[in-house]
């Protein structure tokens, strides 16, 4: 019957070296995927943010049954003539 165990072995200034370069690349990395993140929930935010406030449009009409809406109207100036006085 075999058995297995484990024993600390001790790295040599070399492989620290090696693991050192592996940890720092390795923290780069998840620097990027934060960025990645962060621009990603920017994105998602205004996304849902536009669909929430046009969802928020939609349920007013509803509940009034109809909107407001802009239209052309054409406005006349129409001013009296006025006649002169006889009596100045």
């Amino acid at each position: 019957m075999s058995e297995s165990t484990q024993e600390f072995v001790p790295y040599s200034r070399e492989q620290l070296l090696e693991k050192s370069n592996e940890l720092a690349g390795v923290l780069e990395k998840i620097d990027e995927v934060r960025e990645e993140k962060a621009a990603a929930m920017k994105d998602f935010k205004k996304t849902e943010g536009d669909l929430s406030a046009k969802a928020r449009r939609l349920s007013k009409v509803i509940r009034q049954k109809g909107e407001y809406r802009d239209r052309q109207a054409t406005i006349f100036e129409v001013s009296a003539a006025r006649k002169p006085r006889e009596d100045a």
